[in-house]
């Protein structure tokens, strides 16, 4: 998702490296606490994470969260709970090996058929009959949408 909704390439690889950082501290001192804050104020945040898209996301995902201090109304990324290190290793290693990726349309018609588990529901042949008073209706309702310039 950071590769490919970001478009400024020279961004997104600081705000990588930046996050790589981060994560890479917990991993390297899981007792450390004071690699488990991350004051939002911060020049390098601001400037390298809160403006890359996904960014944000990826912290919370690595079991960072966003609260507000009450004693000092700083905004702080704390992680509570240290996640494991395999959880934390997989987030660096997920984000330093995704690559941007380019949707395309594909254009080969498939047809679905409907599944075993499916529903069939039964629909009464009043559904399908239409009265005068429902043609009057909406014929009524698409004037008054014509009028208004709908």
């Amino acid at each position: 998702m950071i590769y490919t909704l970001n478009k400024d390439e020279e961004k997104l690889a600081i705000g990588v490296k930046t996050l790589g950082f981060f994560v890479g501290n917990v991993i390297k001192s899981p007792e450390e606490e004071k690699y488990k804050k991350i004051r939002v104020s911060n020049a390098g945040v601001q400037k390298k994470i809160m403006p890359l898209v996904g960014g944000v996301e990826f912290l919370e995902i690595a079991g960072f969260t966003r609260i507000t201090d009450d004693s000092d109304g700083e905004e702080y990324f704390i992680m509570l709970e240290t996640p494991t290190i395999e959880h934390l290793n997989l987030c660096v290693e997920t984000l330093q090996n995704s690559k941007k990726l380019t949707p395309t349309l594909d254009r080969d018609v498939k047809v679905l058929q409907q599944s075993a588990g499916s529903q069939r529901y039964e629909l009464t042949s009043d559904f399908y009959r239409v009265t005068k008073e429902d043609l009057m209706s909406e014929q009524k309702r698409r004037a008054d949408e014509a009028e208004r310039g709908e």
